[in-house]
């Protein structure tokens, strides 16, 4: 079990790294888009996919896992 603590911590740092890691892309390739992939019961990296402005585009299968696909603008 993690610590609250800890999990308050890095419900704050993480969106704030995806942030700057997005800054940077925009930086070095201008705008366009990304995509990002996750498993749809990771209920903590879709929260922060969506924190950090992705939307939504597709709920599918792969391999009989269910996964979603999001997207947001550079």
């Amino acid at each position: 079990m993690v610590p609250a603590g800890l999990r308050t911590r890095v419900s704050v740092l993480l969106p704030a790294a995806v942030a700057l890691f997005l800054q940077e892309l925009r930086a070095r390739l201008g705008p366009g888009s990304i995509g990002a992939f996750t498993f749809a019961d990771n209920v903590a990296s879709r929260r922060v996919l969506e924190k950090s402005g992705f939307a939504l585009v597709e709920a599918f299968e792969e391999d009989g896992v269910p996964s979603l696909y999001l997207q947001r603008e550079l």
